[in-house]
């Protein structure tokens, strides 16, 4: 039994031998015969690939180009789902001639028909997938916790000089939105009295900080002062610990007044892909599309008589 099983085996192996061999040899004299017949019909194919090499010059002129810039906006109120699904809503204004998209986007009909595309984009950051500040364009990661506080808007026109100008129409859509401004100015308010109370704080620790008492009775007294409680001359250190955190509290309130007292910051100018229609990419689709083409035409002449005694 095991005899045969063997002889099985190899009688297999040399099966596939022989069918690998056969489709080597299939493949060599198809290539043999694809470059014969090339070199046969050479001018034919030359004059093709001539042609789609002209047409890719032309359509890689920047009038027919498309780019695609990608601009990372920091939200200073609610959060990246709030941003991300007005955004959305402002694209789905999108027709054929950008009329309606471009009065809800504030901007003229004229500037309004360059634009193509516009998507908002999740960023993402997990050390388990290896991500940091990573701009999620392919949708690849969804189940992911997206940045609660940063997303990226992608905007497609055929007019390179137009992202300055998008960046401030972004800027000012989020700026005038009702429901978005109404919110940056109840965060503001609080960050002002925050600072106030913060400063007050801070004043009364101080004063406090200067009385004769506090030295005289720090041995044998308990003192309670705005949540900061000192207890003897070994708990001093309480009362510098309270003040220093209300001063770094107070140094980032004072900050985000400043520096993030608007609806959105822009965290990243766009930054712009090569055109689609890039002159590399254009001579090798135009070049091979108009190659096959060529082929097409010299195999048809080639073998028009056997075609026409076909469709007889």
């Amino acid at each position: 039994m095991e005899p045969e099983k063997e002889l099985d085996l190899i009688d297999l192996l040399k099966l596939l031998g022989n069918s690998i061999g056969k489709g080597i040899s299939a493949i060599s004299r198809f290539i043999m015969w694809f470059i014969k017949f090339c070199v046969k019909n050479w001018y034919i194919l030359l004059v093709s690939v001539a042609f789609g090499i002209a047409c890719a010059f032309y359509f890689s002129q920047s009038k027919f180009s498309k780019y695609e810039g990608i601009i990372v906006v920091e939200n200073n109120v609610e959060s990246t789902p709030e941003f991300y699904t007005e955004v959305q809503s402002l694209a789905s204004y999108m027709n054929n001639d950008n009329t309606s998209f471009s009065s809800k986007f504030g901007v003229s009909t004229e500037i309004g028909k360059k634009i193509f595309r516009l998507e908002p984009l999740y960023i993402y950051t997990s050390e388990d997938e290896g991500l940091y500040n990573f701009i999620d364009e392919k949708k690849k990661y969804s189940d992911l916790e997206p940045h609660q506080q940063k997303f990226a808007i992608l905007i497609k026109t055929n007019d390179r000089s137009l992202f300055p100008f998008l960046k401030t129409a972004l800027y000012k859509y989020f700026e005038n939105h009702p429901y978005f401004k109404g919110r940056n100015v109840a965060r503001l308010n609080f960050l002002d009295v925050q600072q106030r109370t913060l400063q007050n704080e801070i004043a009364t620790l101080d004063s406090l900080k200067k009385l004769e008492y506090f030295e005289a009775n720090s041995k044998t007294k308990n003192l309670k002062m705005d949540n900061a409680l000192l207890i003897g001359e070994s708990n001093t250190q309480l009362y510098h610990t309270n003040i220093l955190e209300m001063m770094e509290k107070l140094q980032r309130t004072k900050i985000d007044i400043e520096t993030r007292n608007s609806v959105v910051t822009i965290s990243s100018d766009f930054q712009i892909k090569s055109p689609q229609n890039a002159r590399v990419k254009s001579l090798v689709l135009f070049g091979s599309a108009f190659f096959v083409i060529g082929f097409c035409l010299a195999l048809f002449i080639r073998h028009r008589n056997k075609i026409k005694e076909f469709l007889k």
